[in-house]
């Protein structure tokens, strides 16, 4: 039973920690028992696979690189269960560094192994289930614990582990078959109260919970839900009291008492962050952001949003940089095996070919010993007669056969070996492995045919020498090899370097030297080694570093609280192109028919500029957009050849385009659109790291949507206050009028026709009628001065347009003609003579036409009226100024009043005191503002300032399909 502790503990870690100390503790005891079985055995496989399991848990790439010694050694003496446990040790590493595509790979290749081990196959197949169920393919995951639940009732005790039937509960659940789970679940509460299983019995009733409120009973699912706190509580569970605090939580929202709620995801928080759990600290933040928006509280939602983003990118950040540096070391291990592997082929060979050599020295000394004897004895008789000469001639024919047959043999065993070094050669080609010998006696060193490659010399085209080797190598690390050398001399052990070359082509490689000494009798009488050809490795390393770099710095602007979409997005594809080496970058969304893709951005590499706009309609590509919206990506690598992209034949050869590499965008769950990545030089091969690389910028550039939309959302809630408090100064302003300017005209009618009424009047008629008639004059305007107020942003739809900005000017002199001839005023236009205003017609007009008509209305009586237009694009803003040299205004009197409605400042003919107030009205309309600078008697210069990009903001966003 203990050779399987290991599986036990599998499905264990699948739901608790375990304490550092325990694991310390029996890492410890496995080790002394190895040192009491140093020879390679049975049972010290056993005990090494034991604790490589426990490295497992704790340093995966420590149990790993156990493993291989492991899987040797059982190959050794023919140890097929060895090899077997060591096989799902191994795929049980790359499952807790979350490669399960690896981890599924070693366990199904453990499956292969026919060896009689019931247990084993038992954890075998909830592993595979566990790996299936991380990979979303449940219906595989359901397949493989019924088979473990098979041995397991099949053994002689019968005896079901808890956590099996919890983890068919648990499938079942995701499945929604909650009467399977609810029986599944009720079993493993069975089994864990027998088993005395306290932490089983606490899934269990949380479980059972969680089916009662989903059927509606809700008094009942508490308690069940209660009865599992009490036990995590007891037992000190920490993943279970956050499970415990966060079911709680979801049932007080669901029952809308967000006071609890929130308290209790705030208890889950605090333990989490001190188990610093980071998978529950996001999921938690995205809870309380959904409270908090569902009660319309969006600042603090907000807050809980970025809050999420960041633990989730931090989280996402350190699991690929944890699974690349797995990936990394088990492809270094697996070269460092192939290293290892050519050098005792190639010492084993040479060996083998000493011992032919002396093998084929022997049988030729005893031929010509046999030979000789066989002369000398019948020497005599071959003197006494013809017939024996006869015989003599004829053993000299086959001493001279055996000699032609020995030379035959010579050359087989030379062509053997010449096949031999070949093929060694071959593999040191294919590995950039190259070897050395130096015999110290002879001071003669010899290289392999890599070695001179790494060089860059041609095979034999010098004599190798230490000198040589120093020639090629960068001053930079010349004293690094040097002193390597002098360590080996004195220590007389394996020393190891990593050096720059310089190739004879004058390019540089760096290269991992490893010496080995030979020693005879307490002396070093011959070196070897080999030198292995890193720079891809290097180049491989650092590219990962620079990938690792450009998604951490993408990810926080993607976070920023100020930031412009499209700006980002632009920096999005111009990184990503880089990286990937592609030509063709692009940004795609859907409609909102979810039928039709349009091209938000494309970055084009090859010419350097950005487009937009062109579609693709789902009638004109199902298979496509079918593949689309089943797959996270689309890798093909030859488009002409695959049959997603068949249906876009024509559309890749318009655009050159070999290779695509597409990645769903996703935001809150809905699928937002398409990134893609296109080659247009040359077929290309998808690694798994450009995969992942474009999987992360698609999150990135989806949790940069969901910030722009939450900025959105705030610029429309802050747009939509600042309208009401236009609008309630607007009612403030009528209610002024009315109770002023409207009463005032109105009592003058009643009081004269009163009069007009009066029998005495009779000789004044004329002069009341008159009086009357002014008094509805004076009506009239304050009723069109109201309804101009009340009408003025009632469309907020108006329409955008391009305005030529010199012939609206030339179109305000022509309505303003008597004016102008009247004034006669120098009038100057300072702006470009195309300029353009991308702005609501009607409102610039009329802003311009007031502003020029104040102009020439305060015109200076003592000097001659001079009127300036400027016009300029700001940074984001269009600027217009209308400077004059008339009356000025006293700013700190009337600073204040300026723009208000009814506010004379040159007399009370001066205006009815209305064309300021409707001007800054509409500046702010089209989300500008306007200021003044002025002093009397010395001019005035009214400014105002327009938003260039309103037009984005208003009719072209980049986002206004969704």
């Amino acid at each position: 039973m203990r050779h399987y502790l290991p599986y036990i503990w599998l499905v264990c870690i699948l739901f608790s920690n375990y304490k550092i100390q325990a694991q310390n503790t029996l890492i410890d005891s496995l080790r002394t028992q190895l040192e009491l079985r140093p020879e390679v055995t049975q049972e010290r496989i056993d005990i090494l696979n034991d604790l490589a399991f426990e490295y497992i848990k704790a340093d995966p790439e420590k149990g790993i690189e156990l493993i291989s010694t492991i899987l040797w050694q059982s190959d050794s003496i023919g140890y097929t269960k060895g090899v077997f446990r060591a096989t799902i040790h191994k795929g049980s590493g790359f499952w807790t560094s979350g490669l399960y595509d690896d981890a599924l790979k070693y366990y199904l290749q453990a499956l292969s192994y026919n060896v009689n081990d019931e247990e084993g196959y038992e954890f075998l197949y909830n592993n595979i289930a566990e790996t299936y169920k991380k990979k979303q393919q449940y219906d595989s995951a359901v397949s493989y614990l019924r088979k473990s639940w098979v041995i397991a009732e099949e053994k002689v005790s019968s005896r079901v582990p808890p956590l099996l039937a919890s983890n068919l509960a648990e499938v079942y659940m995701i499945l929604k078959n909650y009467d399977s789970a609810k029986h599944y679940y009720e079993m493993s509460l069975n089994f864990s109260i027998r088993d005395q299983y306290d932490r089983g019995k606490s899934y269990a009733f949380s479980g059972l919970g969680e089916i009662e409120f989903i059927n509606g009973n809700k008094q009942k699912a508490w308690k069940l839900q209660k009865s599992a706190f009490n036990i995590r509580k007891e037992i000190n569970d920490k993943r279970g009291l956050i499970q415990s605090y966060t079911t709680f939580g979801d049932y007080h929202l669901a029952e809308k008492k967000y006071a609890l709620a929130l308290n209790k995801y705030d208890s889950a928080l605090d333990i989490a962050t001190s188990t610093n759990a980071l998978d529950q600290i996001y999921a938690l933040y995205f809870k309380k952001y959904e409270l908090f928006k569902s009660q319309g509280r969006y600042e603090e939602a907000n807050t809980n949003l970025e809050q999420y983003h960041l633990v989730k990118d931090s989280l996402e950040s350190q699991n690929f940089v944890s699974r690349i540096r797995t990936i990394k070391n088990s492809l270094q291990r697996d070269l460092h095996e192939a290293e290892n592997g050519l050098l005792r082929a190639q010492q084993l060979e040479n060996q083998r070919s000493i011992r032919i050599q002396i093998l084929v020295i022997l049988a030729i000394s005893a031929v010509i010993i046999v030979l000789i004897f066989y002369i000398f004895r019948n020497y005599r008789k071959l003197h006494e007669s013809r017939t024996d000469r006869e015989k003599l001639e004829q053993l000299n024919k086959l001493i001279l056969r055996k000699n032609d047959e020995i030379e035959k043999i010579n050359k087989n065993l030379d062509n053997r070996l010449g096949n031999t070094n070949k093929m060694l050669a071959e593999s040191q080609l294919i590995a950039s492995l190259g070897s050395w010998e130096y015999e110290l006696a002879t001071e003669e060193m010899h290289w392999t045919a890599e070695t001179y490659h790494q060089l860059g010399l041609k095979p034999g085209s010098v004599v190798p020498s230490m000198e040589t080797f120093e020639k090629h190598t960068s001053p930079d690390t010349m004293e690094d090899l040097k002193s390597a050398i002098r360590r080996l001399y004195d220590t007389k052990e394996k020393q190891e370097a990593q050096i720059e070359i310089i190739t004879s082509h004058g390019e540089r490689r760096v290269v991992a030297l490893k010496f080995f000494p030979e020693i005879q009798n307490g002396e070093l009488v011959r070196l070897y080694g080999t030198n292995l050809d890193i720079t891809e490795q290097i180049e491989q390393e650092d590219q990962e570093k620079m990938i690792i770099q450009s998604l951490l710095s993408l990810s926080h602007k993607a976070n920023l609280k100020e930031f412009r979409f499209d700006k980002f997005l632009e920096e999005v594809l111009l990184t990503a192109s880089k990286t990937l080496e592609v030509s063709r970058a692009s940004f795609w969304q859907f409609d909102p028919s979810m039928q039709v893709l349009v091209c938000t951005l494309l970055y084009d590499a090859r010419e350097n500029n950005f487009t937009s706009g062109q579609t693709l309609s789902g009638r004109e590509f199902p298979e496509y957009f079918k593949t689309l919206s089943n797959q996270r990506t689309i890798n093909i690598d030859d488009v002409m050849n695959h049959e997603t992209t068949e249906e876009f034949r024509n559309y890749m050869i318009d655009k050159n385009i070999f290779s695509q590499l597409d990645v769903q965008i996703n935001n809150d769950g809905q699928l937002l659109g398409v990134l893609s990545f296109a080659s247009t030089e040359k077929l290309r091969t998808w690694t798994f790291s450009d995969q992942r690389y474009a999987g992360s910028i698609s999150d990135i550039i989806s949790t940069a949507y969901s910030n722009y939309q939450n900025k959105r959302l705030e610029r429309e809630k802050s747009k939509l206050i600042e309208k009401l408090v236009r609008k309630n100064q607007n009612l403030s302003e009528f209610a002024y009028v009315i109770s002023h300017n409207l009463r005032e005209p109105v009592a003058q009618i009643l009081g004269l026709t009163r009069v007009y009424n009066h029998p005495d009047s009779e000789s004044i008629k004329g002069e009341i009628f008159e009086r009357i008639v002014k008094a509805s004059a004076k009506l009239d305007h304050v009723i069109k001065d109201l309804s101009a107020m009340l009408t003025e942003d009632e469309d907020d739809n108006f329409t955008i347009e391009e305005i030529q900005l010199d012939e609206m000017i030339t179109r305000i002199e022509k309505e303003l003609e008597e004016e102008i001839k009247t004034h006669q005023p120098i009038l100057s236009k300072r702006f470009a003579l195309n300029f353009t205003i991308v702005s609501n017609k009607s409102f610039i007009a009329n802003i311009l036409f007031h502003l020029i008509s104040n102009s020439l209305k305060y015109k200076d009586p003592e000097r001659e009226l001079s009127i300036g237009i400027e016009a300029a694009i700001v940074e984001d803003f269009y600027e217009i100024s209308i400077i004059d040299n008339g009356s000025g205004i006293d700013l700190e009197r009337f600073g204040d009043k300026l723009f208000k409605m009814y506010q004379h400042f040159h007399g009370a003919d001066s205006g009815r005191g209305l064309g300021l107030y409707i001007v800054k009205n509409q500046v702010e309309l089209l989300g500008g503002k306007i200021s003044v600078s002025s002093k009397p008697g010395r001019g005035t210069k009214f400014t105002i300032q327009i938003p260039v990009n309103q037009i984005i903001e208003q009719q072209k966003s980049v986002l206004s399909t969704t």
